[in-house]
């Protein structure tokens, strides 16, 4: 029988409510993980370390200090617990996938119905790796090993950049094709390397480069898909 596997995704939550259960370490991090992401934050926890006590000062999340109940849960969307007791987590599990929500148990895959990836992050990009939750150990060594030598020191810029002129290279190249060797070629050059150093002649060579393959015609249908 084929294994299951889980599925990637990316989440937008953005006003959505996440319910972070314990006051610990553990849930600070998962708090923090959520901070920029335009979430309703609310920690459930009778005590709270120092940590999230000045989030809650803040008004960056919304503590509430008793133990978890079911209705606490009635508007979440995302719920994590990072309690040890195991029959409580067994019972929060057990509630909250039946009601159709997004739960974790903090390093307890067998209750959890999505997993916290390993995240390397520079700017705007982030690679996820996860390795379905058998060694998470191992899945933080790829993530180091493409922090190391994957996402070097410049590649967000490079990345904030190729955005601000996205735009601008689909309204110039009208084919699909010769949009995708524009990005393919810019990429390969040695544009990448005179974006760290000098943003003004990095510019320039942009516009260089544009202006070979602007106001290219082509005769294949236009494609939705922009690059």
């Amino acid at each position: 029988m084929t294994e299951k596997r889980h599925f990637p995704i990316y989440l937008n939550l953005e006003g959505k409510q996440c319910i972070v259960i314990g006051g610990g370490d553990t849930a600070f991090s998962k708090i923090e993980s959520l901070l920029n992401t335009g979430a309703e934050i609310i920690v459930v926890a009778p005590e709270a370390n120092s940590r999230i006590q000045s989030l809650a000062m803040e008004s960056k999340v919304l503590w509430i200090r008793k133990g978890f109940e079911a209705t606490d849960a009635n508007d979440a969307f995302l719920v994590v617990s990072t309690l040890e007791d195991q029959q409580e987590n067994q019972e929060i599990f057990d509630l909250l996938n039946s009601l159709n929500k997004l739960v974790n148990v903090h390093d307890d895959a067998p209750r959890c119905n999505f997993i916290y990836p390993a995240v390397a992050k520079s700017g705007p990009i982030q690679v996820a790796v996860s390795t379905e939750g058998k060694s998470p150990a191992m899945a933080q060594r790829i993530r180091n090993r493409i922090k190391k030598e994957i996402l070097t020191d410049g590649i967000g810029n490079l990345v904030d950049f190729i955005g601000s002129r996205r735009n601008i290279v689909q309204n110039s190249i009208t084919s699909f094709q010769k949009r995708v060797q524009f990005w393919r070629e810019l990429l390969d050059s040695n544009f990448p390397k005179v974006l760290t150093t000098n943003k003004f002649k990095a510019s320039q060579q942009f516009d260089s480069h544009l202006s070979k393959y602007r106001n290219h015609k082509s005769p294949d249908a236009p494609s939705k898909t922009k690059f």
